[in-house]
């Protein structure tokens, strides 16, 4: 193998450098490393359709992360792990009733109950 001394630009490289679409759907990812290694990374679309509890699993997520975010900004509250461990469970405890009350929840509305509840 050939020895070859690359330049400082391209030898401090690292991470994505190229991403390439195939018409199939699959993503091809050359990655480099800090330890100058390349590494192809394919990715295939998914074969089956989502269920309805991963459908559900992620408009959950979602509208706990943006309720999350009104809260912090509303009230100012500290970003340690242990305080945003504690609001992501009692927003989801607030989802989860609001859930069982068949009530349209959005992040707004969330976030409200939550600054109405505890602060």
């Amino acid at each position: 193998m050939a020895q070859v001394e690359l330049s400082p630009l391209i030898k401090s490289m690292s991470g994505t450098i190229a991403k390439k679409r195939l018409p199939d759907g699959t993503v091809i990812t050359y990655v480099l490393t800090k330890k100058n290694r390349l590494y192809l990374h394919t990715t295939k679309p998914r074969s089956t359709p989502l269920t309805m509890r991963e459908m559900n699993q992620r408009n959950r997520f979602g509208v706990l992360a943006a309720a999350a975010r009104l809260v912090k900004q509303q009230i100012q509250l500290s970003t340690e792990p242990g305080t945003t461990k504690k609001l992501w469970s009692t927003l989801g405890q607030l989802y989860e009733l609001m859930v069982q009350n068949s009530q349209v929840i959005t992040p707004a509305k969330l976030a409200d109950s939550y600054c109405a509840l505890f602060v």
